[in-house]
C-alpha cells in the first residue's frame, strides 16, 4: 500500500493548501485567518482553473492533429472533461453538507476542493492524449 492510499481527502486538501500558501497565496498576510483562507482558496481556484484550461487547450490542439481514423478516440476524449467536471462538482458538494450555503466557510471549502481536484486533474493530464 502506498502512502497516497493511506492519506484521506482532508489531508490531501491541507497539503495542497500548505503548498499554495507559500506559492499562489504567498503575498497574503493573514493566511491563517478565516478571511485569509477564503482569499487563498479563491486564488487557488483561479490559478487551478487557468492552468487546467491551458492544459485542456493544449490537449485539444494535439487532438486536432489526429487523423479522421481517430474520431471515436477524439470524441471520447472531448467528453471526458465534462464527466470529470460533474465528478468534481459532486465531490466538492459532499465536502460541505453541513455548512450554510454562501457562507464564507462554505465558499472557502468549495473553492479549496475545486482547486485541489483541478490541480490533481492537471497531474493526470500530463501525458495526455495517450493513445492505446
Amino acid at each position: 500500500m502506498t502512502a497516497a492510499t493511506n492519506t484521506n481527502h482532508a489531508d490531501i486538501y491541507q497539503q495542497y493548501y500548505a503548498k499554495m500558501a507559500g506559492n499562489v497565496c504567498k503575498n497574503l498576510t493573514n493566511k491563517d485567518s478565516e478571511m485569509g483562507i477564503y482569499q487563498c482558496a479563491t486564488l487557488m481556484k483561479k490559478d487551478a482553473d487557468a492552468k487546467l484550461t491551458a492544459r485542456t487547450n493544449e490537449i485539444n490542439q494535439a487532438l486536432s492533429q489526429l487523423s479522421d481514423d481517430d474520431k471515436e478516440f477524439i470524441k471520447s476524449f472531448k467528453e471526458d472533461p465534462l464527466q470529470w467536471e460533474r465528478y468534481r462538482n459532486k465531490r466538492c458538494k459532499v465536502r460541505v453538507p453541513n455548512l450554510e450555503q454562501d457562507s464564507p466557510q462554505y465558499i472557502s471549502e468549495t473553492f479549496l476542493c475545486q482547486a485541489v481536484e483541478s490541480y490533481r486533474r492537471i497531474e493526470v493530464l500530463i501525458d495526455e492524449p495517450d493513445r492505446p
